[in-house]
C-alpha cells in the first residue's frame, strides 16, 4: 500500500499502441487509484496510437510535456500510470524516465500494482532497469508471433489484416475461427473497383502518366476513399475528403492484388525503422480468383508504360508528354536533337465585341537555338517545326506504313525475342532440375557411408550427415529458383499471348486512329512509332515493330 499520497497533487498518463484500443480500463483504474490514495487530479494526459516499444522518447510528445511541466512549471507531485510498461517498452530509454522526474521531485506510481516506482537504492534502479527490459523484450515476442501469425494466413488467401487496398473492402464471413471471432475477407467495392479500372484505362488506352491520371479523377467527380481522423481528446472520429495525388496513383497501378496476386514480404519492420526489401524477397499468396479487378495484359502494360518514364538523367525514352502536339515524346530534330514543343497564344475580336482565343503549337529544337544560323547552314532546316503540318505528316505516312503490314509475318517478327527468352528460361528450369537429381543422389551416396561406417564401426558420421544437409539446402534452394523461373516463364507466355493480340490490333489501326479523339491517337502512335525524324518540309518515322 502507497503511503503519504494525501493531498498530493497527481498527472495521469494514458498510454495506448493503437487507435482502435480503448483506455477506458486505464481511466478507471487510474482515478480509483488516485482517489483511495487521495491524491488531487490535476491534469490528465493521452498518447494514443504510440507504441511504447517503436516510438522513441524523442517523439513521445505528451511524456515529453510531462517530463517539461516537472522540470519548470513544478505544479504537480505525482505522475500515475496503468503500468509501469505504459512509460515505455525500450530497455535504453525507459529507465531514465523515472530519474528525470525524481530530480524535479516527482514521484511515479503503477496505479494497477498499487506501488510506487523507486529509484532511490541500487537495487530500485535495478528493478527499474529490469521491468523495462522485460517490457521490451514481451513486445519482441509478441511481434515474433504476430509475424508468425501472418506467415501462416500468407500461405490461404485469408485476409491477413490491415486498411484494405483501394478498391476493396471488408465483410463478414459466416466462418468463425479457434478464439471465436468471425473471420472477414476481403471483396471488391462496387465504386472504388470502378475508379481502379478507370486508372488502368487511362495509363494503358490514353497513356497518362500518374499526376495527368490523378487530375483528370479530381476534375471528373471521382473521389478518393475519405481519411478518418481520430479527435483523441474526445475520441471522436471524424472523416475528411482526399484528393487522388500521383503517388496513390503509381501505388494503385503498380500493386498485383488487382490481377489477384496479393504481395507480402516487402518491408520488414524493426524497433527503430522499417527496411524496404529487395524485390527478390517478396513473397506471394495463393492467386485469388476474387480479388482480380484488372487482366493480366492490361496490368502487364501499365508497368510497361510506367517503366518507360523512369530514365537516367541525360537519357531519352519514347513516352508521350502532356503536350498539345501529336508527337510528343516521339519527334526528333534532323540534327538528333529530341524536340520539345510550345504554343503561341492569340486574341481575336469579332465584330460583336467577343472575344477568341487561339493556341498555335510548334516543335523547337533547343539545341539548335543556341545558334540558329548555323543549325539552318548545317541541316537546312530552321529550329522551329508547325506542329499543325508535321502532324498531318505524321497521320497521313503511319497510316500507309500499316497498310503495307503483313499480319502473319509481323507477329513471327515480334515474337522471335520472345521465343528466345522462353527457350532460355526453359533451359534454366531443366538446368536446375537435373542438378536436383544430382544432390539427391549424391545424399543417397553418404547415406550408404553412413550405414557402411555403422556397421563396420568407423567412428565420426558427422562429415556424411553435413554432407547431406548441404546438399538438401542446396536442394531448398535450388526449387526456390525453379519457382521463381517458372513465374518469370509463365509471364514471358502471357506477354506473348498480349504481343500477338497487340499485333492484331495494329492492323485495324487505320479505322481505329480515324474515329480516336487526340489524347487517343497520341497513345496509339506511342504504341507503334518509336520515332519521328524532322527534316525541312518532310519526316521519316521509324516504326516501333
Amino acid at each position: 500500500m502507497v503511503e503519504n499520497t494525501e493531498n498530493l497533487r497527481a498527472i495521469i498518463l494514458y498510454r495506448i499502441s493503437t487507435d482502435r484500443q480503448d483506455e477506458t480500463l486505464q481511466i478507471n483504474v487510474c482515478q480509483k487509484f488516485c482517489m483511495d490514495s487521495k491524491m488531487i487530479i490535476v491534469e490528465e494526459y493521452r498518447e494514443i496510437d504510440v507504441s511504447g516499444f517503436k516510438t522513441p522518447l524523442t517523439q513521445r510528445v505528451e511524456l515529453l510535456k510531462i517530463l517539461a511541466r516537472a522540470d519548470t512549471k513544478k505544479d504537480f507531485d505525482v505522475l500515475v500510470v496503468y503500468l509501469h510498461d505504459r512509460l515505455g517498452r525500450r530497455e535504453d530509454e525507459t529507465p531514465t524516465i523515472v530519474p528525470s522526474l525524481a530530480k524535479s521531485g516527482v514521484r511515479c506510481f503503477d496505479a494497477t500494482n498499487r506501488n510506487e516506482i523507486k529509484v532511490d537504492s541500487h537495487i530500485d534502479k535495478l528493478m527499474n532497469y529490469m521491468n523495462s527490459w522485460t517490457s521490451e523484450f514481451e513486445s519482441i515476442k509478441t511481434s515474433s508471433r504476430v509475424k508468425d501469425g501472418m506467415a501462416t494466413k500468407n500461405l490461404t488467401t485469408n485476409y491477413t489484416g490491415g486498411i484494405p487496398p483501394y478498391g476493396y473492402k471488408l465483410i463478414y464471413t459466416d466462418v468463425v475461427n479457434s478464439k471465436g471471432k468471425i473471420v472477414t475477407k476481403l471483396v471488391a467495392s462496387e465504386y472504388e473497383s470502378e475508379v481502379v479500372k478507370k486508372i488502368f484505362d487511362l495509363a494503358t488506352n490514353y497513356n497518362y502518366g500518374a499526376i495527368k491520371i490523378s487530375e483528370y479523377l479530381n476534375s471528373n467527380g471521382y473521389t478518393n476513399r475519405p481519411k478518418s481522423v481520430l479527435d483523441k481528446v474526445n475520441k471522436i472520429k471524424t472523416y475528411k475528403s482526399v484528393f487522388f495525388r500521383s503517388n496513390s496513383i503509381n501505388r494503385i497501378l503498380h500493386n498485383s492484388v488487382y490481377i489477384g496476386k496479393k504481395i507480402y514480404n516487402k518491408t520488414n519492420s524493426e524497433r527503430d525503422k522499417i527496411i524496404n526489401n529487395a524485390k527478390s524477397d517478396w513473397k506471394q499468396q495463393p492467386y485469388n480468383d476474387e480479388l482480380r479487378l484488372i487482366d493480366d495484359a492490361t496490368y502487364e502494360i501499365a508497368n510497361e508504360l510506367i517503366s518507360k518514364r523512369k530514365r537516367a538523367k541525360g537519357d531519352h525514352v519514347k513516352t508521350i508528354t502532356n503536350s498539345g502536339v501529336l508527337c510528343s515524346g516521339l519527334a526528333y530534330c534532323v540534327c538528333g536533337s529530341k524536340l520539345k514543343s510550345d504554343y503561341s497564344i492569340k486574341k481575336y475580336t469579332k465584330k460583336n465585341n467577343d472575344i477568341t482565343i487561339s493556341k498555335t503549337y510548334r516543335y523547337i529544337c533547343m539545341d539548335g537555338s543556341q545558334n540558329r544560323k548555323s543549325h539552318k547552314d548545317k541541316y537546312g532546316t530552321s529550329i522551329y517545326y508547325s506542329a499543325k503540318k508535321y502532324d498531318n505528316f505524321v497521320e497521313e505516312m503511319v497510316i500507309d506504313e500499316i497498310e503495307k503490314i503483313n499480319e502473319e509475318d509481323g507477329i513471327q517478327h515480334i515474337l522471335k525475342n520472345l521465343d528466345k527468352d522462353i527457350k532460355r528460361v526453359e533451359n534454366q528450369i531443366s538446368s536446375k532440375k537435373i542438378d536436383i537429381m544430382n544432390f539427391e543422389k549424391t545424399i543417397t551416396k553418404f547415406e550408404s557411408l553412413i550405414d557402411d561406417s555403422i556397421l563396420n564401426d568407423k567412428g565420426s558420421l558427422d562429415i556424411y550427415t553435413n554432407g547431406i544437409k548441404r546438399n538438401i539446402d542446396k536442394i531448398s534452394l535450388t526449387n526456390e529458383e525453379i519457382i521463381l523461373l517458372e513465374c518469370e516463364l509463365e509471364n514471358l507466355y502471357q506477354k506473348k499471348e498480349t504481343r500477338k493480340n497487340d499485333y492484331k490490333n495494329i492492323i485495324n489501326f487505320k479505322a481505329r486512329f480515324k474515329t480516336s479523339n487526340f489524347d487517343k491517337k497520341k497513345s496509339m502512335l506511342s504504341d507503334v512509332v518509336k520515332q519521328v525524324v524532322f527534316y525541312n518540309d518532310t519526316i521519316d518515322i521509324i516504326m516501333d515493330f
